[in-house]
Order: structure tokens, then C-alpha cells, then sequence
């Protein structure tokens, strides 16, 4: 499957793992304040389309993921975290990236940020012993042989 694709992809890139380590989430955030979690990245597959006929596949699938990057810091943290995962792939980043994301995966034609899709938000504390989130956000589309 794409996602675990993805997600190996996420906890295996250098650059993303010095900023975040081993924080990132399929779907959501952990529950509770989550002391040592941020910064932090989630994802999830919020589109996909695999072209079919009467004998099965026929042609590249595509798969669209929302990229979420969190700081409790501050929207500059976590715009760094979405810099370093929509730089080209020449520099890092998913931007552009062609192959296979695992050992195994699934053959990537080309993963691409969304033009336009970016986002940022904050999110306050709802009570005192509760964190305030920054979050920056964008759409990822990756096109991939089935």
C-alpha cells in the first residue's frame, strides 16, 4: 500500500528525521499534550484513483495525501518541517521524487506538492493545562505503478 510507502519514506528521510525524529502519525496526532512529540508530521490519504478494466489495473494509480507539519513552538517551526518535505527531491525533499520510497514498494512515477495547497493554521489551548498547535500544512500527490 502507498501509505506504508509513504510512511517509510517520512521516518527514513535525513533531513526530515533531524528536525522531527521519529515523530511522525498516520492520520492523527497522539492523544494527551504530547511532551516530546513536537515537532511532528502527519499524514493521511485523503484521495485516490486506480484507472481499472475488466482484467484489473490499467494504468498508474494516483493518491492524494495531506501533509500536516506541527510545532508547538511556533508556525516557523513547523513551516521548516514542511520546507524540508516540499523542496525539490534534488535537495531532500518528496517534491519530484521517482522510484521506490521502501525496500519492495511500489514503483513511484513521480510525487509532486500540490500547487496552491498549502496551508497554516494555530490552534489555541482550549484549557490551562493544554498546548496551543501550529500547523502548516499541504497536499501531496503521488502517481505510481500498482
Amino acid at each position: 500500500m502507498i501509505e506504508q510507502d509513504l510512511y517509510f519514506w517520512l521516518t527514513h528521510s535525513a533531513a526530515l528525521v533531524n528536525l522531527v525524529g521519529q515523530s511522525v502519525f498516520p492520520v492523527k496526532l497522539p492523544e494527551g499534550r504530547g511532551d516530546g512529540v513536537y515537532p511532528a508530521v502527519t499524514f493521511q490519504k485523503i484521495a485516490g484513483y486506480t484507472p481499472l478494466n475488466l482484467d484489473g489495473p490499467a494504468g498508474p494509480a494516483r493518491a492524494t495525501f495531506q501533509v500536516d507539519c506541527w510545532s508547538v513552538v511556533s508556525e516557523f517551526e513547523a513551516t521548516d518541517v514542511a520546507h524540508a518535505l516540499t523542496q525539490p527531491n534534488s535537495q531532500g525533499g518528496l517534491h519530484g521524487f521517482r522510484g521506490t520510497m521502501m525496500p519492495g514498494g511500489a514503483l513511484v512515477q513521480k510525487a509532486a506538492v500540490d500547487p496552491g495547497s498549502e496551508r497554516s493554521e494555530y490552534s489555541p489551548p482550549l484549557h490551562s493545562d493544554d498546548i496551543g498547535l501550529h500547523r502548516v500544512g499541504f497536499d501531496l500527490v503521488i502517481v505510481y505503478e500498482i
